[in-house]
């Protein structure tokens, strides 16, 4: 799903519990996904998953993930956190 919304040009991250979609990325970023997962999975326990778009030029648009996101991360629930094999993130 995640790898499909860079495909799209829509965002990079994915929030997700037991194979459901609870959040996508659009032009809000990454921490108001996490966010609306969070609200929506008031138990918590779900997974985000960042990836780079395939277009992704990574001369000039790497993804970011920093301590604001996990912190954002705990105050919402989230467990877990997935990033793409063998792509830089900063």
């Amino acid at each position: 799903m995640a790898k499909e919304l860079g495909r799209l040009d829509i965002g990079q991250s994915v929030a997700v519990k037991n194979q459901a979609v609870l959040a996508l990325e659009a032009i809000e970023g990454t921490d108001a996904c996490i966010r609306r997962a969070g609200q929506l999975c008031k138990q918590g326990g779900f997974t985000v998953v960042k990836v780079a778009k395939p277009q992704q030029d990574m001369r000039f648009d790497v993804p970011t993930i920093g301590v604001g996101t996990l912190q954002t991360m705990v105050e919402a629930g989230a467990t877990t956190l997935v990033l793409e094999a063998e792509k830089p993130f900063s």
